[in-house]
């Protein structure tokens, strides 16, 4: 016999107590059916509480009673009936005073997507943009659950500026996907709420399609409360379709589940693949998919132990009525509290425990209460453990890579836990099952997928992003509507189709984040102080630069959601996925633009490239009269001169701010060599080889970085034969360099630099616009345009801290790489082995 290693050891006295449960509820099923028995029987005598039998399903409308119906509430003035309350809006200081009421209502009505938009996890959504939306709207998916629903729309959003100071955002709207998950139990307070506003506008009717186990049930009560006709799509279809589509557009969407070990959930790298799937659906039926693409899949089982056996037990021996019920009943158990401690991360109950040392022995002082409560633990185990069970059995017989549990009964992650061991026991811990971090959103989205009017539409077909602003994201704090609660998930169209990056060694091992700040506590508590600091430290300025109250009110409205939005993220660092600087700096670009502060740099971009472009000139001259080594060394240099000039760091924005810190300041102020990292005799020395046939440059800020620094960085590689790709965002982020705002500087350059102008009339040198804009840089997701243009790219080069440092620096590459940029904030630098503004030069060739 094999020796067993040490973790196989400490599994298996974790799983010891596991083993004899199970054990334990086997013997006690029978025991559970004799108590049902007896159950129905006395419950013919008391038909308040019936046994719920086995074709029994959801109440149609006419089962409700008149009085829980909605009520369509009435309104005192036209603004209510839009949704909009004038007391949650954020007034300015005194601003009745200082404009008339016609202002007043012009600020109210450019302001309404700022004010539509609550997005964090303590608030009352009482003006929840998604609704807002779904009178531009013409389609509908509902997705009906015997336990949970879903309803998702598309619709077109265009970006706003407030502060009319950018001419650089896109000239169409973008599409996007909102998706709104709630209890079935909901379902006849949630279709009045949309059957009032899809209703506004006659000049079209809108598209509703239905899916899900649930939806025959559920066709007379939607039809009749939104009185439009409904179309029925296949549930697995839209199952399958839903889960590609995440699959391919969400980084960190699957995850595995690991108790034993910090963190608890480990993400799956999304080029990670498999040649097939078994999709789990417990959403009342229980349902067992093999899938292998989007059209090859189909149902190779069910379980007859569904959520109406299951409630039915319940309904007898506990009097519960839904499944929240039984598992917060299953909660006060002392299985559920012993549980806890053999590793589980439940940060609520945990601290409870904590502050209740004695809990188990009062546990014992509980009588009927105790009783009813293991009970339903025992119960609630037995029916995740045969679903584990089945799973386990059906991926053994048809021979499947990877298991999946998709759309579920219940969004507490206790079931996904009990599921994992299940699963992990019953298939001898040969594999780890996956779990999606939106489920339950799936089937509606494909069902949106599968519309025929969507598909047609160019937009749609484009690849989406996650909203990390809107979203609710993975065990987020529930936002209300009107009394009732909702999950959300929003997906916005990028314009484009997005793949990966060619130019990545491995592209299955590829991480972009330098630093996951979910598994590391120090690293995230510093982080988010600093990006607090900042957020505050940049309104103040904002704040002091305009005397525009409608500005000032919107920037205060913007501090204070970005403050909720971090400590949503301190709280729950794995909501999005494994945090990283990438997603706190892409949730604070988010929450910018949809609050219209998209031109808040415009206006410092614009003085500092005058000032660079006066000194382009004199700084290329000066540059060719060096010799080469003496040139390429000052070339990198003056890239990581220009990198200092960053309105996104809190150091370098406070250097930058003094009104004392020009070119030559900062010249003096970048500490010599040796370098953090410091391979430019390599670089030298590669230089002075052949040259390069095509570089791709991924530029950062706009002004001195751009054209004192990457530009005669550019212009040396094009006089050298070197093809060149200068990408940069569509739309703005920070200080950094748009599309537009790139032609504009070349067509300036190259009426004063003969070798630009005929590296441009030649196609020598190519400008590229980044569809996914942001400050960071995840090479998993490019446009297919620059991937294709990738194909004779024999040098990359990355400039900036949020592109080259916090994302990609410890990436690998088939082509030679250089990374420039100066590290902006002294705690990370001393974390990488550095200290203030520590430059970082690192030339890696090809592998």
């Amino acid at each position: 016999m094999p020796r067993r290693t040490k973790a196989e050891e400490k599994l298996e006295e974790r799983l010891a107590p596991v083993e004899a449960a199970i054990s334990a509820f086997r013997s006690q099923i029978d025991k559970l059916t004799q108590a049902v028995v007896r159950a129905t029987t006395s419950q013919q005598a008391t038909p308040s509480s019936p046994v719920v039998p086995r074709n029994h399903r959801s109440q149609t409308s006419e089962d409700v009673p008149t009085s829980t119906r909605f009520e369509e509430p009435t309104f005192s003035r036209p603004d209510e009936r839009r949704g909009l309350k004038l007391s949650g809006i954020p007034k300015p200081e005194k601003l009745e005073e200082s404009y008339s009421f016609a202002q007043f209502n012009d600020w109210r009505r450019r302001c309404v997507s700022a004010w539509a938009v609550h997005t964090d996890h303590s608030f009352k959504m009482d003006n929840l943009s998604a609704f807002q939306h779904l009178s531009d709207s013409h389609s509908l998916a509902f997705s009906i659950g015997y336990q949970t629903s879903s309803v998702s729309f598309y619709c077109k959003f265009e970006p706003k500026d407030l502060l009319n100071a950018c001419n650089d955002l896109p000239k169409y709207k973008k599409g996007r996907i909102y998706s709104l998950k709630f209890a079935t139990s909901e379902l006849n307070a949630v279709l009045p709420l949309l059957s009032r506003f899809i209703n506004r506008s006659f000049s079209r009717e809108t598209q509703v399609i239905l899916t899900g186990e649930a939806a025959r049930e559920n066709v007379s009560n939607i039809q009749e409360t939104l009185k439009n006709s409904l179309i029925l799509r296949d549930y697995s279809l839209c199952l399958v379709t839903g889960f590609f589509l995440l699959l391919k557009n969400i980084r960190d969407e699957r995850m595995t589940i690991d108790f034993l070990n910090h963190p608890k959930y480990v993400f799956v790298n999304p080029h990670v693949s498999y040649d097939q799937y078994l999709l789990v659906s417990w959403n009342g039926k229980i349902n067992y998919f093999s899938v292998k693409s989007e059209t090859e899949f189909e149902k190779i089982g069910h379980s007859f132990f569904d959520s109406d056996y299951l409630m039915g037990i319940a309904r007898g021996l506990l009097t519960v009525e839904n499944f929240d019920e039984l598992l917060k009943l299953a909660k006060l158990s002392k299985s559920y509290i012993k549980l806890i401690y053999s590793g589980y991360e439940y940060p609520a109950e945990v601290e409870l425990l904590k502050e209740t040392p004695n809990i188990l022995d009062s546990l014992d002082e509980r009588g009927a209460t105790r009783d009813r409560s293991e009970v339903a633990w025992n119960l609630l185990w037995t029916w995740l453990n045969n679903i584990g069970q089945l799973a386990a059995m059906y991926a053994n017989l048809h021979h499947i890579d990877k298991v999946v549990f998709v759309e579920g009964s219940s969004n507490d992650s206790l079931c996904n836990d009990i599921l994992d061991i299940s699963f992990r026991f019953s298939s001898m811990n040969s594999s780890k099952p996956l779990f999606l971090r939106h489920e339950g959103y799936l089937s509606s989205i494909g069902a949106l997928m599968k519309n025929l009017a969507l598909v047609q539409q160019k937009d749609f077909n484009y690849s989406w992003e996650e909203n990390f602003f809107l979203g609710t994201g993975m065990y987020g704090k529930e936002i209300s509507f009107s009394g009732t609660k909702f999950m959300q998930t929003v997906l916005d169209s990028v314009g484009t189709i997005l793949t990966c990056c060619p130019l990545l060694a491995d592209p299955e091992a590829y991480s972009p984040d330098l630093q996951n700040i979910y598994v590391k506590d120090e690293y995230r508590a510093y982080w988010i102080r600093c990006m607090e600091g900042n957020t505050t430290k940049s309104t103040e300025r904002m704040l002091n630069d305009t005397c525009d109250n409608i500005v000032k009110a919107m920037v205060s409205h913007y501090s204070q959601q970005m403050l909720l939005r971090l400590q949503l993220l301190k709280d729950i660092p794995f909501v999005f996925g494994n945090l990283s600087m990438r997603i706190i700096l892409d949730t604070l670009d988010q929450c910018s633009k949809e609050l219209g502060l998209i031109g808040l740099y415009q206006k410092i971009k614009r003085s500092e490239s005058r000032l660079a472009l006066g000194l382009f000139l004199e700084r290329v001259n000066t540059l060719d009269k060096l010799p080469a080594p003496d040139r390429h060394q000052e070339l990198v240099t003056s890239v990581l001169i220009g990198n200092l000039f960053d309105w996104g760091s809190t150091e370098a924005s406070a250097l930058i701010s003094s009104g004392k810190f020009g070119y030559k300041e900062a010249a003096e102020t970048l500490p010599s060599r040796p370098w953090l990292y410091d391979d430019l005799d390599k670089w030298i020395e590669r230089m002075e080889g052949p040259p390069h046939k095509k570089a791709m440059i991924f530029v950062d800020n706009f002004g001195f970085d751009l054209i004192i620094g990457i530009l005669p960085f550019t212009r040396e590689l094009l006089k050298r034969g070197t093809k060149i790709i200068l990408c940069s965002n569509r739309e703005p982020v920070l200080n950094d360099v748009t599309h537009s705002e790139l032609i504009r500087v070349m067509k300036q350059v190259a009426s004063i630099a003969t070798v630009f102008n005929d590296a441009l009339t030649a196609g020598d040198l190519v400008l590229m616009e980044v569809s996914k804009s942001s400050c960071c840089l995840d090479l998993g997701f490019i446009d297919t345009q620059i991937a294709e243009a990738c194909k004779d790219v024999d040098l990359l080069v990355v400039d900036g801290m949020g592109r080259g440092i916090q994302t990609n620096l410890n990436a690998t590459f088939n082509v030679d790489s250089l990374f420039l940029s100066v590290v902006k904030d002294t705690w990370f630098a001393s974390t990488l082995g550095g200290q203030r503004l520590s430059p970082i030069c690192k030339f890696t060739p090809a592998i």
